[in-house]
């Protein structure tokens, strides 16, 4: 889980990089409301990947699930709002946080062989 929260960590980080970069780009053009809160709410659910990876990372599987269930949410709501995700942000917006949360509910099964 160490490689999939460091992993959570880097692509949460690209996903704030790139709502900034669309409300940049957005301030030079005529922006609606619509549009404003679909890039804050990405924002948001980005912030919300990143805190979940610090919390796979810190072994902290309650707060992780919290986290991921609210980005999944945040995505959602964007994308019904105004859909101007990358297919690469779709991916990461919705796959990601799907991916984590079968990884922390998946049963761990302790291993039946003996140590050599």
């Amino acid at each position: 889980m160490k490689i999939a929260a460091m992993l959570t960590v880097l692509l949460a980080g690209f996903g704030i990089v790139g709502a900034v970069g669309e409300w940049v780009a957005g301030t030079k053009g005529a922006m609606g409301g619509g549009y404003a809160l679909a890039v804050v709410l990405g924002a948001f659910a980005s912030a919300l990947l990143l805190g979940a990876g610090v919390a796979i990372l810190l072994r902290n599987r309650q707060a992780a699930r919290l986290a991921l269930f609210a980005s999944l949410a945040l995505v959602v709501a964007a994308r019904l709002l105004f859909p101007w995700m990358s297919i690469f942000s779709q991916l990461v917006g919705f796959g990601l946080p799907v991916a984590l949360l079968i990884a922390l509910y998946w049963p761990r099964n302790p291993s039946t062989v003996p140590a050599a």
